[in-house]
């Protein structure tokens, strides 16, 4: 019944594990104001993250969403960026006004649901992303008589599906999981599975963009079409060579770190996945 010793300074990771394991009314004196002062950190962090996650919402309503309703145009593409990007925005928001509540015992959710949670905005993030990437596609083969947009919608369908099978397996095999585990990280094999198909799309994706943002550059480029071409070789060009450069490293490395962080449990990697798993992406 004796609460774990907590340092004077108690980082928040630790804090978020003693919670996980010790009820927060055996923690008592000196424990238990360390880890109310970890109770306010922690919440004022995820009121910030929630905060800058509107920004993205606030900017895709004025400029992608609001056109759309004044003039009525629109494109496949843009509106299947707006809503991904609406829905990974509002449930990252949602999922980190949350959390607080089950760090102070306030509210229980299961540690499993948690895990989900935290997990499917990062697949409508990468949702917007392979949108980009289908546009560079269905440019580069204009003409060719390439059908992207049902390839895209297969290719969504398909992972989407994918997720699901993950949550339905972890039901069947593990439960009720314990509701007091905080941690939102994997907790069995079938979740280290989930998260390592989370590292293989996103592999997957640095290599579409480093072939096909390759290829639309160097098409495009040399192309001897000038007056028609160069607004795009001003404009476009120099975007479409630095997100195939941003998109190429940060996804393998989100790719890599989410390997190591969630499937072998490796505490060193814990700030620089914190990190990457907080971005849109």
């Amino acid at each position: 019944g004796h609460s774990p010793p907590l340092p004077r300074t108690l980082p928040l990771s630790e804090a978020l594990v003693a919670f996980a394991i010790t009820p927060t009314s055996n923690l008592t004196g000196v424990n238990a104001t360390r880890l109310h002062e970890a109770q306010v950190k922690f919440t004022v962090t995820h009121a910030v993250l929630a905060s800058l996650y509107l920004i993205p919402v606030a900017l895709c309503l004025h400029w992608r969403v609001k056109p759309i309703l004044v003039t009525g145009i629109y494109s496949f593409w843009q509106v299947c960026f707006s809503l991904m990007m609406l829905l990974g925005c509002l449930s990252r928001v949602a999922f980190w006004v949350y959390q607080p509540f089950l760090f102070d015992g306030l509210n229980y959710i299961r540690s499993d649901l948690n895990v989900y949670w935290n997990f499917i905005p990062s697949m409508f993030f990468f949702s917007c992303y392979l949108v980009i990437l289908f546009l560079w596609i269905e440019i580069y083969h204009s003409g060719d008589d390439v059908k992207t947009k049902p390839i895209y919608a297969v290719v969504s369908v398909v992972m989407y599906a994918g997720c699901f099978a993950f949550f339905i397996v972890d039901y069947i095999m593990h439960g009720q999981s314990p509701p007091r585990q905080y941690v939102p990280l994997p907790t069995n094999e079938v979740q280290e599975l989930m998260f390592l198909y989370d590292g293989c799309l996103y592999v997957a994706a640095s290599l579409g963009f480093l072939v096909y943002g390759g290829l639309f550059y160097l098409k495009f480029a040399v192309d001897g079409r000038q007056p028609l071409l160069q607004k795009m070789r001003l404009n476009v060009l120099p975007r479409v060579k630095l997100l195939t450069l941003l998109c190429g490293i940060m996804f393998t490395a989100r790719a890599v770190i989410t390997m190591v962080a969630d499937v072998k449990q490796q505490g060193t990697a814990g700030a620089p996945h914190f990190l990457l798993r907080s971005c849109p992406y």
